[in-house]
């Protein structure tokens, strides 16, 4: 957010600089052309200076002064969107002042309130609102001092402008709440989404990798599969654990796999990632990790939880394994399924052991 309006600022700041020079052409133009048709109510000496040069100078300042306060570290963000808010009201407030008798322009001050609300900020809009009823004051001065026959109409032209100052000023804050509800609304889409990506990263019951992500990570791991940095992948299959749901049920084979989780919990680190594959089948991925490692790793996790303990039966659980290594990038899904070869033999050999192939 805080870039998006440093961006604005910068493009706001831009286009005043544009028109501030656009307007003193314009107006050089107009006293051109006023003084070739020989506009008679236009003095050569007070127009130049009070209808170009003054102006000018205001318009440049107002620049200068807000360029100033974008680029310095001392200002806050908020401080610096009212300034650039502020130069942007200041140079159609000028042109509204010293050209009063162009009673259009009376109103393009107030129009700025709207643009001004695109920095979600409702004290930038009441101050802008403040700064535009004093704007519209000295412009009903200005046009009452050149034309004083004419203060009743000016005087009705100003009640309108300031109910048109008035419906801008709310335009702007019905924009305001717009914009901070859209805010609300995107955050409440991020927050849901960083909730949605953490369900799909987290296997719920077991607290370790889902599937889907598993697959993501190892797809990651391994692409870095080299002689100097082998990749392990190791696969746990809980044993005869259909028959643990046919005799205690299924809430209690849910123990069991939530009982191996939190073990499992214990080992993963930056370069191990484990998921739950599917049913009560876990892969470990070992990253940089020689065979015999991830083969003692897997022994030592099938030893501790052969020594859990459950509530429900004092039979013992047990697991079996296997482990593969790669020394070349390989698909995840290869990779698994050579380590399951690894895990069939374990299972031949009576269960209860991690067996490691080459």
């Amino acid at each position: 957010m805080k870039q998006l309006e440093a961006n604005m600022r910068r493009r706001v700041l831009r286009t005043v600089f544009i028109f501030v020079w656009l307007f003193v052409l314009i107006d050089i133009v107009f006293y051109v052309s006023d003084r070739f048709i020989g506009f008679e109510e236009m003095d050569p000496v007070i127009y130049p200076l009070v209808r170009i040069l003054l102006p000018f100078l205001i318009n440049l300042g107002a620049w200068i002064g807000s360029k100033q306060v974008i680029l310095s570290e001392k200002f806050t963000s908020h401080l610096k969107n009212l300034t650039v808010s502020a130069c942007l009201m200041t140079i159609c407030g000028t042109m509204a002042i010293f050209h009063s008798y162009f009673t259009p322009l009376w109103v393009s001050p107030a129009i700025v309130m709207v643009f001004a609300s695109v920095f979600h900020d409702q004290a930038i809009q009441k101050s802008l609102f403040m700064y535009n009823l004093l704007i519209i004051i000295i412009t009903i001065l200005a046009a009452s001092f050149e034309n004083p026959d004419n203060i009743v109409f000016i005087a009705e032209t100003g009640i309108i402008v300031v109910l048109i100052c008035l419906l801008v000023c709310f335009a702007a804050d019905i924009m305001q709440r717009y914009n901070d509800d859209l805010a609300r609304f995107n955050k409440e889409i991020y927050r849901r989404q960083a909730d949605y990506r953490e369900k799909f990263r987290m296997d719920f019951l077991t607290g370790v990798y889902s599937k889907a992500y598993l697959f993501e990570k190892t797809n990651s791991i391994m692409k870095n599969a080299s002689e100097r940095h082998p990749i392990v992948v190791g696969i746990i299959d809980l044993d005869h654990f259909k028959s643990v749901n046919d005799t205690y049920g299924h809430e209690n084979g849910d123990l069991v796999l939530a009982a191996l989780g939190e073990l499992l919990r214990d080992y993963q680190t930056d370069t191990l990632a484990i998921g739950r594959f599917g049913g009560e089948e876990f892969v470990l991925v070992f990253d940089g990790e020689s065979l015999m490692q991830g083969w003692l790793i897997l022994d030592e996790l099938r030893t501790r939880f052969s020594e859990e303990k459950f509530d429900f039966t004092s039979r013992r659980m047990t697991l079996s394994g296997g482990v593969a290594v790669f020394t070349v990038p390989t698909a995840t899904e290869a990779a698994i399924a050579k380590a399951d070869q690894a895990l069939y033999q374990s299972k031949q050999r009576g269960r209860n052991r991690i067996t490691r192939v080459e």
